[in-house]
């Protein structure tokens, strides 16, 4: 998942008052990998590792990271292709 601004991140785990240790402690992964997505050495890290770490920091996911869109059944990109196009019928 990709991060959306490593310096969001930064001031998100000092306004916790945790360090790069603790939050890859409570996140299960290595104080390195928070380093990384902190200084923007990495950018993107797994789904499930972004909502550990947005779980520990106690944030939206959305706020640290780039949700992917899901299509919604209302959007006119997710409808199926109308069967006759423009309005011509096929024999």
């Amino acid at each position: 998942m990709q991060l959306s601004s490593p310096e969001m991140l930064a001031a998100t785990i000092r306004r916790r008052g945790l360090s790069l240790a603790d939050l890859a402690r409570q996140s299960g992964c290595s104080k390195s990998m928070v380093g990384h997505l902190v200084t923007g050495h990495k950018t993107t890290c797994s789904p499930q590792l972004a909502a550990r770490i947005a779980t520990a920091l106690d944030v939206p996911l959305e706020l640290l990271f780039l949700v992917p869109a899901v299509p919604r059944p209302d959007d006119t990109d997710a409808r199926p292709p109308h069967p006759h196009p423009e309005g011509r019928h096929h024999p």
